[in-house]
């Protein structure tokens, strides 16, 4: 099974666009560990987050059939308000 790293940062102006990586679990959840490890507030931890308090948005989804249109289930999250989503 493939895993997709999606990710946006954050900058004056907002939400910069969607980046994104794909690959299988080990790599991705590498990758996803070190973006959150470089934009991590040291104070910050999922349980006191607040929608501006880390410039990072990060998904891990599993890539499934096509009949998922696209979308996967997801993995791990981090960062992201629940009220907004990356834009394909």
């Amino acid at each position: 099974m493939l895993y997709k790293l999606t990710w946006q940062t954050k900058d004056l102006d907002g939400w910069c666009t969607p980046q994104f990586v794909i690959g299988d679990i080990g790599p991705i959840h590498k990758c996803y560990n070190a973006l959150i490890r470089a934009y991590r507030l040291p104070w910050s931890s999922p349980s006191n987050l607040c929608d501006d308090a880390v410039p990072l948005r990060a998904v891990v989804t599993a890539i499934q059939a096509e009949t998922d249109n696209g979308r996967g289930s997801i993995v791990y999250e981090w960062g992201w308000p629940g009220k907004e989503e990356v834009a394909k």
